[in-house]
């Protein structure tokens, strides 16, 4: 019988850390500024403007199959692009310091935009290496590195930025994760390079052809458009509604960066063993009805003048764990309908669909409250919600005869 292989702890650490620089810079960019903008007097619809700088992860498969077949033709190149492209984005994200939002709007703008093409880039590589290198019993452990070192990541680029933001001030809480961000990196530099299987120096070959000829691919995108709608939709303008609604950025940042630390990481770790008992597609459908009520729950308490603190809490931690729950349920059956030839092209189109609705939506949510209201916007999210609870079992019916392998 032959002995199943065994997994790389060393690998799966360098996937967690990488995953978790990647979100961090996400994070400070999507969670952070949106309530450091509000906070500084910028209206919400400029705020919506913010998310244009998804732009480079929505069209980031356009180079990742040259980036790919760059990659892996030379084995050493991939530590080498994780260690100097991560460090030029965490350089430039020290020189925010020179401004603030208040001040200089478009130059903060600026800065993030360059953040956000150098670390798409890396996303395109670290997708690709995490997805072919890793070996059956690691594929499941990826997917808790990259969701699980996402939302760590979150919380601090999100969470723990807003409160240091709130105790001291802008310059100092860029200088703390800027320092935070150079020792996480330094794991990577100090660590031998890690390739768990063997790599030929001959890549195969990768193109955009390849991936919308798939139908495995074409179903994907249809799945992002429909489970992700509501939920980037509520992401765009939940932190700037805590705001507006009497919540300060210390007390935020509290919650997002302890309260949102344990119930999403644990909603991480529990939705990875409740995949492997019911399987994706089940949990997927059943968190997007808990989805519907939690949004239900925000148009309640939006009908409010102001919300306590307890409130705010609530709202935020059950969002925050249905959120984190969802994405390991998406993902899952995204790396499953990727082809491993080709895993860093097909993974960043399917990202790319998923950034564009955040973009589309991030943009709506900002006009939406600025025109009718939190009260409309939430019933929005709702609607969107709704329409996905009730489309994606048809579409799972049709999936569950072709491909088994997915559910």
């Amino acid at each position: 019988m032959q002995k199943p292989p065994s997994i790389n702890l060393s690998f799966l650490a360098l996937l967690g850390i990488l995953y978790s620089v990647q979100s961090v810079l996400g994070s400070i960019t999507f969670q952070g500024m949106p309530a450091v903008f509000r906070e500084s007097g910028i209206e919400p619809i400029q705020i919506g403007l913010i998310y244009l700088l998804m732009l480079p992860w929505v069209f980031k498969f356009l180079w990742s199959a040259p980036l790919e077949i760059w990659r892996q033709k030379q084995t050493y190149r991939t530590k080498k692009l994780f260690f100097i492209v991560n460090g030029l984005a965490i350089t430039i994200l020290a020189l925010l310091t020179i401004t603030t939002p208040a001040v200089d709007f478009y130059l903060v703008f600026a800065l993030l935009m360059v953040i956000a093409v150098l670390s798409s880039t890396v996303d395109i590589a670290l997708d690709g290496y995490a997805i072919k290198e890793s070996n059956v019993r690691e594929k499941n452990w990826v997917n808790v590195m990259q969701i699980g070192g996402g939302y760590l990541g979150s919380i601090i680029g999100g969470g723990l930025f807003l409160l240091l933001v709130g105790l001291y001030d802008w310059k100092w809480a860029i200088c703390a994760i800027v320092v935070f961000l150079f020792l996480m990196l330094s794991y990577v530099f100090f660590q031998q390079q890690s390739t768990p299987h063997q790599q030929s120096d001959i890549a195969p070959h990768q193109s955009l052809t390849k991936a919308f000829s798939s139908k495995k691919i074409l179903y994907g995108i249809s799945i992002v458009i429909i489970a992700q709608l509501g939920l980037r939709l509520a992401q765009g303008m939940a932190m700037p509604f805590f705001v507006d609604y009497g919540i300060t950025l210390t007390q935020l940042g509290l919650v997002a960066s302890f309260g949102g630390a344990t119930v999403s990481l644990l909603a991480v770790f529990l939705t990875g063993l409740w995949i492997a008992q019911k399987g994706p597609w089940f949990v997927l459908l059943t968190l997007l009805v808990a989805q519907l009520f939690i949004y239900l729950s925000y148009y309640y308490f939006s009908l409010q003048e102001q919300l306590s603190f307890f409130e705010a809490c609530v709202l935020f931690l059950l969002n925050s764990a249905c959120a984190a729950a969802s994405f390991v349920a998406l993902y899952t059956i995204l790396m499953r309908l990727t082809s491993p030839e080709q895993a860093g092209v097909d993974f960043s189109l399917l990202q790319s669909v998923d950034t564009a609705i955040a973009l589309l939506a991030g943009i709506s949510s900002g006009v939406l409250v600025q025109n009718l209201g939190y009260q409309n916007y939430f019933l929005f999210c709702c609607i969107a919600s709704l329409s996905a609870v009730v489309t994606l079992p048809l579409l799972f019916s049709f999936l569950s005869s072709s491909y088994k392998e997915v559910i």
